[in-house]
């Protein structure tokens, strides 16, 4: 605004300075023009407008800045007010004051109470439900966990069990595994014994003698009383029980029949027991002579003290 301001101050000077010289002008020229009067007496006078460079340059610059200004900004149009029009309502002025109401409604303002207190009470209610229902989600979500964290320590306790049932296999695996070599060692040292003297076969049936066939005989109990023994693991039994067992064998030794004429072991310690006598066959090569169906035999350890 302003700028405005001092272009317009500008114009106006440059066209008054501009109309003052077109005035010296004329009057300059009306000047030179005009005769000597004839009656005039004595040299005539001579007039001149003196105007220095100065003013010309003045004047000068003052046209080019008028040129170069911009022109002023027009003023922006001014809205006409629009007339007021009044409103008229369709129904008339009611022109006397309505009496006012001496009983109030109190129906009214019991029902609007009501009305609060029930939804207060509805309030009440939800924010109770709401917090009831945060409460069992909360309570579900602490079960599950709990859930969870049972299924991993029994799944550890699982795995554990596993593993100690996987070492206990290979332990018992390694010790039938001694004990079949030991079995093994005692049948080879019967057979090298056999080896080394004369096998009574049937001849000792044939010949008579009864030294010879109890020697034999002797030497297949003994055999019998070393494999079972060799198999039989006594967890479970008390040292210096005595369980008497009768079994039933086929020839070649196969044991098709267990059972137990008295015996004090408990039930784990029984099926060891019967186990000791079907897991393997029983000596029966080279001692055929001898062999017995049907035997009767008892366990019992440690074997020395038993024996006494």
């Amino acid at each position: 605004m302003q700028k405005t301001n001092d272009t317009l101050v500008g114009f106006i000077i440059a066209v008054c300075l501009h109309a003052a010289l077109l005035f010296v002008f004329i009057v300059s020229g009306w000047l030179s023009e005009t005769a000597v009067m004839p009656e005039a007496k004595g040299e005539p006078v001579q007039a001149s407008v003196m105007i220095s460079a100065a003013d010309i340059k003045r004047a000068q610059k003052s046209i080019r800045d008028s040129e170069a200004a911009p022109p002023p900004r027009p003023a922006p149009p001014v809205q006409s007010q629009p007339e007021p029009n009044p409103q008229t309502a369709e129904t008339p002025q009611q022109m006397q004051a309505q009496a006012p109401v001496i009983n109030p409604d109190n129906e009214d303002q019991q029902s609007i109470s009501k009305l609060a207190i029930e939804e207060t009470e509805e309030k009440i209610i939800a924010e109770r439900e709401a917090r009831r229902r945060q409460a069992q989600i909360d309570l579900t979500d602490d079960v599950v966990k709990q859930q969870q964290a049972e299924n991993k320590q029994r799944l550890r306790e699982q795995q554990i069990a596993q593993l100690e049932a996987i070492r206990l296999a290979q332990k018992a695996q390694a010790s039938r595994t001694k004990m079949e070599e030991q079995r093994l060692q005692q049948l080879q040292d019967v057979q090298s014994s056999d080896t080394a003297r004369p096998t009574p076969g049937p001849q000792v049936a044939a010949s008579g003698n009864p030294n010879a066939k109890n020697d034999l005989l002797a030497r297949y109990k003994a055999a019998i009383k070393a494999t079972i023994e060799s198999n039989w693991r006594h967890d479970g039994a008390e040292p210096l029980q005595r369980c008497q067992v009768e079994f039933t064998q086929a020839p070649g030794g196969e044991v098709i029949d267990v059972t137990f004429i008295s015996c004090p072991f408990p039930p784990e310690a029984r099926d060891r027991a019967e186990r000791a006598v079907r897991l393997t066959p029983l000596p029966y090569y080279g001692f055929e002579p001898v062999f017995q169906r049907r035997q009767t035999f008892t366990l019992c350890y440690p074997s020395e003290q038993c024996e006494k």
